[in-house]
């Protein structure tokens, strides 16, 4: 039987894609911690490979040992070792590659450069991406991104339970003006689109001196993710601009689509009972939607195929604009009442709105590629 090793860097940017593997452990006994442990909701013991810092895994005929790069292994008792490493757009990789070992380099959270210039990045080492780049040595899986905020995020210890929260606004989202010339004109768009008023989130809160300097040195960005569900249940439709514009052409010609946190918030806060618009790489949101998630502007959009990269941005762009004024329009039926609007638009569209949240959990703890990403890894 052949036995390989994965080293992996031991923080949350690379070490989150064993999620993909978990179909495949092999189970182990237990052990008890020691004093110097403290893990919430874990009582006594836990997994010797765990706790010792080297997963084991079984595929077809081949075990794989999983350890933290920062570890001493012995080479001889592999037949081959993988290590992983993060990409960084822009560089280029020497390719150290061997009969007994391999890099392999892993993008999360961003998009890649163009196909060309990926080509020559890597230099013949393999990538896996959660961003879109078509080669044959890139594996990609928008969903990478999907599983590594929700991890890094820490989504994983909130308690999704639905709360009867009273709607004061029909639509709302994050939005600062000046700082992206797209969003300002989607917003000045949206605006004659509709007859009422829009909530803007980043409007709420006075910062004190402490907290401009945390935003300054980016000390905070990773720790306001979570409470934005807070903003968004008072909301009857959510509006999430994604980090790549639709209206962007040249990401769309050159494929360079991925998604970020702000559509996994889009999904998870689909518990609150309430639909979202997302604004995004028209690309992505197709990708999306193939795969089974659904928003409120996929009811209007509507695109062949054959449609060339103007066409798909036109029909995407009127999709946002058609969901808009469909809100407009139940706010004029139901005479201004928020409630009857909100009523309206759950019960017209809850089984995809429920499904959103089941289809994010499951996805993020049991991704169904495990086998298709382990062998692009071992090929």
């Amino acid at each position: 039987m052949k036995k390989i090793a994965f080293l992996i860097e031991n923080h949350n940017d690379l070490r989150f894609i064993i999620t993909y593997f978990e179909k495949y452990k092999i189970k182990s006994d237990f052990k008890q911690l020691d004093e110097n442990h403290l893990i919430a909701g874990v009582v006594g013991e836990v997994p010797i490979d765990v706790h010792e810092g080297c997963l084991k895994y079984k595929f077809n005929d081949i075990e794989i040992d999983v350890f933290s790069s920062s570890l001493k292994i012995e080479n001889s008792n592999y037949d081959k070792i993988y290590e992983f490493f993060p990409y960084w757009r822009g560089k280029v990789y020497e390719n150290e590659n061997k009969e007994n070992y391999e890099k392999i380099f892993l993008n999360i959270g961003e998009r890649t450069s163009t196909v060309d210039e990926v080509e020559t990045e890597l230099n013949g080492n393999k990538l896996i991406s959660g961003a879109n780049c078509q080669l044959d040595n890139v594996f990609y899986d928008f969903k990478l991104n999907l599983i590594y905020f929700y991890y890094f995020f820490g989504f994983n210890y909130l308690r999704f339970k639905y709360r009867d929260v009273n709607k004061d606004n029909l639509l709302g989202m994050y939005w600062m003006g000046g700082y992206k010339k797209e969003r300002d004109a989607q917003v000045d768009k949206i605006k004659k689109l509709i007859n009422f008023d829009i909530d803007f989130y980043s409007d709420k809160n006075e910062l004190s001196t402490y907290e401009w300097l945390s935003i300054l040195t980016f000390d905070s960005w990773h720790r306001n993710h979570i409470a934005s569900w807070t903003d968004y249940e008072t909301s009857v439709v959510g509006y999430v601009f994604e980090t790549l514009h639709h209206t962007i052409k040249y990401e769309s010609e050159n494929r360079l689509e991925y998604i970020g946190e702000k559509t996994l918030k889009s999904l998870l806060f689909s518990f609150l009972k309430m639909p979202f618009i997302l604004d995004c790489n028209p690309f992505s949101f197709i990708d999306l939607s193939k795969d089974g998630y659904w928003f409120l502007n996929s009811e209007f959009f509507k695109y062949d195929e054959s449609d060339d990269v103007d066409t798909i941005i036109e029909k995407f762009s009127k999709s946002i604009d058609d969901s808009v004024s469909y809100l407009a329009e139940l706010n004029a039926i139901h005479l201004g009442d928020i409630k009857k609007v909100q009523n309206s638009l759950y019960t017209e569209h809850k089984n995809k709105i429920d499904n959103n949240f089941n289809k994010i959990l499951k996805d993020v703890y049991n991704p169904e590629i495990g086998e298709s990403l382990l062998n692009f890894i071992l090929r």
